[in-house]
């Protein structure tokens, strides 16, 4: 649809014919499920991200900035799994910026880069050690989504993050940790108001 905007006495001629920007999905609102884990090397000289095992579900909301940047702010939490010597629940408050390649296409990649507060509560089962933790995080994605209809989409993402990583062995009096890199998978729904 074409709009005529005025012509004044200072008007660009060229303005006066111009296409309104189509609505933008100003507000995108979404949940998700996915889980990370740290690197471990085995003994028989294998490795994979299964250090500290977490599984969780999050909630996430996102703001468009034009039309490629967004920012996005996310409340997740994850538990514990397939760890026989900790017991870990943590909460990740996290916001990011992103960038979007093909933000109109069927299928939208972007990358993000985003920082965080983990809200963790660590046990120790065999040592009978248990505390709180307030502790930074950091991360940069990856990630892409299928349009499905005017307002739905869902999605995956991979994240590098850096992070507190936990001693199972700690023979010490207190529960130590230490910053190392985990890999996250995320599969998501947003839908857009």
């Amino acid at each position: 649809m074409l709009v005529l905007a005025p012509l004044g006495a200072h008007a660009d001629p060229e303005l006066a014919l111009r296409t309104p920007a189509a609505p933008g999905e100003a507000y995108t609102f979404g949940a998700r499920v996915g889980g990370y884990g740290f690197r471990q090397v085995t003994t028989d000289g294998g490795s994979g991200w299964t250090d500290c095992r977490m599984n969780g579900l999050g909630v996430f909301g996102e703001r468009t900035l034009g039309e490629h940047l967004f920012v996005e702010a996310g409340l997740d939490l994850y538990f514990s799994a397939d760890e026989p010597a900790m017991d870990r629940t943590s909460g990740l408050l996290t916001v990011a910026a992103g960038a979007r390649m093909f933000p109109h296409a069927l299928v939208s990649p972007y990358l993000q880069l985003g920082a965080g507060l983990e809200l963790s509560r660590v046990r120790l089962l065999q040592r009978q050690l248990e505390d709180s933790f307030v502790l930074p995080v950091a991360f940069l994605g990856v990630g892409g989504d299928l349009k499905l209809g005017d307002h739905l989409r869902l999605g995956l993402n991979l994240r590098s993050l850096v992070m507190q990583n936990f001693a199972t062995s700690d023979q010490a009096g207190s529960l130590r940790h230490a910053t190392d890199l985990a890999a996250q998978i995320q599969l998501y729904a947003k839908y857009a108001i």
